[in-house]
């Protein structure tokens, strides 16, 4: 433990060495010069400047006001680039004889400039967040710059774009500038690389995250219907994580999203931000290059098809193919993804797209066993307890149609739908939870499942919301009113060995080849057939009041229920189950949000917020007299204060939270009633608090930062194994990348470190070789470590970039996750490298 602390101390202090230099750079620029955030900008020339300034607002999502009659008989220069929005504002007005102020965080109002002024004095957000006037000049003067506040939309209470700094809970926006630069390929990468997350590796193919010590649960896609909802908790409906090729921008709210998510765990929710088609030709090449075969191929397309621009589309493309630093096991995956968007006026604009994913693997699905006594075996890093005729094969196909209507400068309604389906074709073999003897390194015998016919899946949501800003009593308020639904349904058929093939004598000298398929042999020892459905809905609304004297007040409700229905019949050692059937679910539980906000000065805000939650117990636990324990309900309470900074590219949070869960199953220790079996359970209560720390964005022209410091403390239920053993008690992300000044301004530098301290595990049972006189031996966690990457980015014209990364640099031998009690465990990747060409016309 004292060298994982002794490196984790030396890597921040390269860190920090690092970023004292950029800042010793920067410094003479000063704040007052800011960084002005780019905008990829397209609007075609000669267009009317009225729908030009529609266009600007859609694409940089920054509401721009004025008065149709300033406007009228003036026509808009072509724009075609990257621009802070105060140079496109600039270029558009240009020789109309108009001006431009900021009236607030997410509003530029277009006048005419006062009689005898060149420049507009400044307004502040009624009882908000007064920021300098910013104005595009009347003659040749020179211009203050209009910064792009870092905004989130989809996972705010009143669901309006809002600055991060006066959204009242825990939120990090991981940027596809920071996807790109990191190679996360898929949406485990992009968990793993997110401040405040912890992950956990479950196969070859999937990893689970953890928010505040509790499982995420809870996936959107533009803020709508469930990505990956559970029929049963721990058991998702398709092994794998998304291909980011199609999203643009995750985000990530820790804590509770009460309003919108429903049954869920308390931790966090996860949205992901489709690409969307722009009216603009456009086209991006990727091609990336790594260890262990690892390479990958993406054309990313755009294009309009109507001069207009009115009707647009964009396809997306991926091939990639790759093995793993383990034995045996390799990935194929091909991808499609297109969209096309319509503006059937101004104010009304309907996108529907399409994707399907391919994914055949040969996986790994049991990682590493230890030794029976919890002690670490020392196995080589490439090994892998898997078999040669082992697969998983899926194919994803998902349609969506989104309708965006705006009525007026202040009333919007979003109305989003979604249908997908799934198959899945696997054939799986483990050695389960079994544990190596340390006397003989035996390790006992493997199991197998196999699909008979292929699995089916399929997923409908569809959520309607109204958004809107009122202006009662002098007070600005917006408000939110929707609705949402989701049904999943799964046909599983499955068969089962038990025990096939002999003892592994030794797991250092394993040989797939002694454990040929098992459906060539002999009949399986369990047959399953399982026909599942899952529906939620539910209905919300909520109100946010700007204050007086720089308060704001936030309070919601949402109301929901939800129902499992499963149906199916089984077959074990020749004994015939039958039909069985069982229906559970919650009806109409509300969960409450509210929230207040006070905005100290132009650089910092205070906030306290509270947020309630659900979770349906599926499996249906009940008491000792026979009743079900209920659904588990979880309270998140938290307060912090945020800063921004840079006219909103730099924003910084710091937090304190406290998440209580009750009603969570906890095993009886009293006997049983008379003939009564399988049960009973009691009612546990389980904490996790902590502090939370980041800080992200801009810190100086060219100079970006993600990074997040958590300290968590958890208690248990008792053997209920909740808050999840995978959360550290420290955790610390940092990226950051840097465009080097001068001569070297063509090259980028940058890397990232994860740190984090040891993780509390579990108590392990020991037995004899025949499972009898087992007792508690001692507990099981996971150690600290520390890993560092980097990363060098060269542009070789204003098409082209190359960029080296550097991955695990110091090559340390880490486990990534250990998933007691189950006493498995996964290595992290040696050292590897990656290159990656990116190009775009």
């Amino acid at each position: 433990m004292g060298r994982s602390f002794l490196a984790i101390r030396q890597l921040t202090a390269a860190l920090l060495c690092v970023l004292a230099m950029s800042l010793a750079r920067a410094a003479p620029e000063g704040e007052t010069r800011g960084a002005s955030a780019r905008l990829g900008i397209v609007i075609r020339g000669g267009l009317p400047l009225d729908e030009a300034l529609q266009e600007l607002a859609r694409q940089s999502g920054i509401q721009v006001v004025f008065f149709s009659r300033i406007t009228a008989g003036r026509s808009a220069p072509e724009l075609s680039g990257e621009y802070s929005l105060s140079d496109a504002m600039t270029r558009l007005l240009a020789g109309s004889g108009l001006t431009f102020r900021q009236v607030n965080a997410r509003t530029v109002e277009v006048r005419q400039p006062p009689p005898g002024s060149a420049r507009s004095s400044g307004k502040s957000r009624p009882g908000g967040n007064a920021r300098r006037s910013k104005s595009a000049p009347a003659s040749n003067e020179p211009m203050e710059e209009v910064q792009v506040i870092a905004t989130a939309e989809q996972l705010v209470a009143t669901r309006i774009p809002t600055p991060l700094s006066e959204i009242p809970q825990s939120i990090s926006i991981i940027s596809s500038e920071q996807i790109r630069q990191q190679n996360a390929f898929d949406l485990g990468d992009v968990m793993s690389n997110t401040p405040g997350i912890a992950t956990r590796r479950e196969t070859s193919l999937d990893e689970s995250a953890y928010s505040r010590a509790f499982q995420v649960t809870s996936y959107h896609v533009d803020g709508g219907g469930a990505l990956k909802p559970e029929l049963i908790p721990g058991l998702n409906t398709y092994l794998g994580a998304p291909d980011m090729s199609e999203f643009d921008h995750v985000e990530v709210l820790r804590g509770s999203d009460a309003l919108f998510t429903g049954n869920s765990n308390p931790g966090g929710t996860v949205s992901l931000v489709r690409k969307r088609p722009l009216p603009m030709p456009a086209l991006q090449m990727t091609a990336t290059l790594g260890s262990w075969n690892n390479y990958r191929m993406e054309l990313d397309a755009n294009s309009p098809l109507t001069d207009d621009g009115s009707l647009r589309a964009r396809a997306d493309a991926v091939y990639a193919k790759r093995d793993y630093f383990f034995d045996r096991a390799h990935l194929e995956r091909k991808k499609i993804f297109a969209a096309l968007e319509y503006d059937f006026t101004p104010t009304a604009t309907l996108t529907a797209g399409a994707t399907y994913q391919w994914d055949d693997a040969l996986p790994v699905v049991g990682g590493l066993p230890l030794y029976t006594d919890g002690r670490d075996p020392h196995l080589p890093r490439n090994t892998a307890l898997t078999f040669d005729w082992a697969l998983y094969n899926t194919r994803w196909g998902e349609t969506y149609l989104q309708y965006r209507q705006q009525f007026d400068d202040h009333w919007t309604l979003r109305l989003n739908a979604a249908a997908g389906r799934t198959t899945v074709d696997y054939g799986l073999g483990s050695f389960g939870g079994s544990t190596i003897n340390p006397r003989t390194l035996s390790l006992g015998t493997p199991s197998a499942g196999f699909s008979v016919r292929p699995m089916h899946y399929t997923l409908g949501t569809a959520d309607l919301t109204l958004t809107g800003v009122l202006n009662w009593l002098g007070l600005r308020e917006e408000i939110a009113i929707g609705g949402d639904f989701t049904r999943v349904r799964a046909r599983q058929v499955g068969v089962t060995y038990f025990g096939f093939g002999p003892p592994l004598v030794d797991v250092r000298t394993f040989d797939p080849s002694v454990y040929p398929d098992p459906r060539g042999t002999r009949p399986p020892d369990l047959s399953a057939a399982l026909r599942s459905m899952l529906e939620q809905y539910g209905a919300f609304v909520s109100l946010r009041v700007d204050l007086p004297d720089g308060w704001s007040a936030m309070a919601g409700a949402r109301i929901a229920s939800d129902t499992l229905r499963m149906a199916g019949s089984a077959s074990l050692g020749g004994f015939d189950f039958g039909d069985l059937a069982s229906e559970r679910g919650s009806s109409d539980v509300v969960t409450p949000f509210g929230a207040l906000l006070y905005r100290i000065d132009d650089h910092f805000t205070w906030y306290s917020s509270y947020a309630d939650v659900y979770l349906s117990q599926t499996s249906r636990p009940l008491r000792a007299n026979g009743e079900a324990i209920g659904p588990a309900h979880g309270v998140n309470l938290e307060s912090g204060i945020k800063g921004v900074w840079r006219d909103g590219a730099l924003n910084a949070s710091l937090a304190v939270y406290r998440i209580t869960q009750r009603h969570v199953p906890v095993n009886d220790t009293a006997p049983p009633p008379p003939g009564v079996s399988d049960c009973c359970y009691v009612s546990g209560t389980v904490r996790s608090r902590g502090v939370e720390l980041e800080l992200d964005g801009e810190l100086a022209r060219g100079w970006l930062i993600g990074s997040g410091y958590t300290y968590n403390a958890n208690k248990t239920a008792a053997d209920g194994g909740i808050p999840a053993n995978s959360t550290p008690r420290h955790l610390l992300k940092i990226w950051t990348s840097n465009r080097l000044p001068g001569a070297f301004s063509r090259w980028t530098v940058g890397g990232s470190l994860r740190a984090q301290t040891a993780a509390r595990g579990n108590r392990l049972l020991t037995c004899n070789g025949q499972f009898q006189d087992c007792a508690p031996s001692e507990v099981v966690g996971q150690h600290p470590y520390a890993v560092s990457d980097l990363r060098a980015g060269f542009e070789v014209d204003s098409n082209w970039q190359v960029a080296l990364s550097l991955n695990n640099v110091l090559d340390k031998r880490y486990y990534l996750s250990h998933n007691t009690p189950a006493q498995v465990v996964w290595y992290g990747e040696p050292r590897n490298f990656m290159v990656r060409i990116d190009g775009k016309y």
